[in-house]
């Protein structure tokens, strides 16, 4: 007994021992320190540390510059609005070409009728002969091409001596129209990047309206309507020509002619330096190699319903 009193029993005497040896017994209530080693600090600040990519990490993931598109929307937007020029013509003119007293030219009522309906005959014939030589030569091409015809319209009509040379000039105003309207429309959907392309496409048609506008208040004023004619001739088609001589053609559009090495140019100018086009690129070659951006495909589309 005596033995054993001073013994102890066995986990007094294990704590004894540990007390002994110097062990202190784990206690879960007391906070434990963390592992730290001789880097450690250094170690956490790096993980804490924003990690930074290289510039051409950063190019990679680089959105698309908007300017360049927004540049040609609007060079394309100033088309648009010669076309609701065009379109609002006849309302502002027609009282002063229907006054019997005007010293100016007068118009009956079959040639008033004319004058207002011709040019929508024209839009049609024009929009339709226009697919193929757009599939051909492109639509900045086209574009430039037909905007001094549409030009040439306007001043004919400004200095017609004739009923029916005011009437032809409407109705080559509106054959030009309807090669117009499509060529700006899909120059600037072949262009956009699918970002901005609803923006863009949106702009065109507020610029319509515009000319509608444009046109309603150059007639308010006190000037004739030969003047109107060229005042809006003149404003909606040297912009825009100048604008597309400064423009590359459609990145998809040379593609579809099988020069990539221009696409490529045309693509990174509308993109923006930093923006990686590989992907873009490769996706509209492609659609090149599958056949569906030839011209032959594109003229064979055409005439599926």
């Amino acid at each position: 007994m005596l033995k054993w009193l001073r013994r102890g029993p066995p986990a007094a005497q294990g704590d004894a021992e540990g007390f002994v040896m110097g062990e202190r017994p784990a206690d879960a209530s007391l906070p434990q320190e963390e592992e730290t080693t001789p880097n450690g600090r250094q170690r956490h600040e790096d993980e804490a540390a924003p990690r930074r990519g290289t510039s051409s990490e950063d190019d990679r993931h680089a959105s698309p510059d908007a300017a360049h598109q927004v540049l040609a929307a609007l060079t394309s937007a100033f088309v648009h609005l010669g076309i609701g020029s065009v379109l609002g013509f006849s309302g502002v003119t027609l009282p002063e070409l229907t006054n019997p007293v005007s010293p100016d030219l007068f118009l009956n009522t079959s040639q008033a009728a004319l004058f207002s309906s011709v040019v929508n005959l024209g839009a049609a014939v024009g929009s339709t002969a226009a697919g193929a030589p757009q599939v051909w030569l492109g639509q900045r091409v086209m574009l430039l091409l037909t905007l001094p015809v549409s030009l040439a319209a306007w001043l004919l009509m400004a200095a017609a001596p004739k009923a029916w040379m005011v009437i032809a000039a409407r109705a080559l105003q509106g054959l030009t129209m309807g090669i117009l309207a499509g060529s700006s429309n899909n120059y600037v959907v072949e262009l956009a990047h699918t970002k901005f392309r609803g923006l863009l496409m949106a702009m065109l048609d507020v610029s319509r309206q515009l000319g509608y506008l444009l046109v309603y208040a150059t007639g308010s004023t006190s000037l004739s309507w030969r003047q109107v004619a060229r005042v809006c001739g003149v404003v909606t088609h040297l912009l825009p020509l100048l604008g597309l001589l400064c423009l590359p053609n459609s990145p998809r559009w040379l593609a579809a002619q099988g020069r990539l090495g221009e696409a490529r140019v045309a693509l990174k100018f509308f993109r923006g330096r930093r923006y990686n086009c590989d992907q873009e690129m490769a996706d509209i070659a492609q659609t090149r190699e599958e056949g569906r951006c030839s011209p032959r495909s594109q003229l064979q589309e055409m005439k599926e319903p």
